[in-house]
């Protein structure tokens, strides 16, 4: 079984940051992935966007990074948006009962 590591590229969109990562976000990959969503908190003054379709795995620290991010983004009062359709993102998301915390949408 081979291992996706972690890609994460970002780039400005109209009035967001976008943050689109691909392979696994799991505890090996866990400071490209927060330090990512901290440099998208800092960078943009409208919303951030989680292109997660090309997310192979995800593990409680995604699920936490997402929290921890949801939370700073609210108190910025700005929005989290994931890009998301298949079941390594949405199932951890389902199981937790987070799918009804974010805004997830199709690509």
């Amino acid at each position: 079984m081979s291992v996706e590591h972690l890609t994460v590229s970002t780039r400005s969109a109209n009035d967001s940051w976008l943050v689109a990562l691909a392979g696994a976000v799991d505890l090996a990959s866990r400071q490209l992935f927060l330090s990512a969503l901290d440099e998208a908190a800092a960078r943009s003054e409208g919303a951030v966007v989680l292109d997660m379709t090309s997310v192979s795995f995800m593990g409680s620290t995604a699920l936490h990074g997402l929290v921890r991010l949801q939370r700073t983004l609210r108190d910025q009062r700005r929005d989290l948006r994931l890009v998301a359709v298949h079941e390594a993102v949405l199932m951890p998301l389902r199981i937790t009962g987070l799918d009804v915390e974010f805004a997830i949408r199709a690509p």
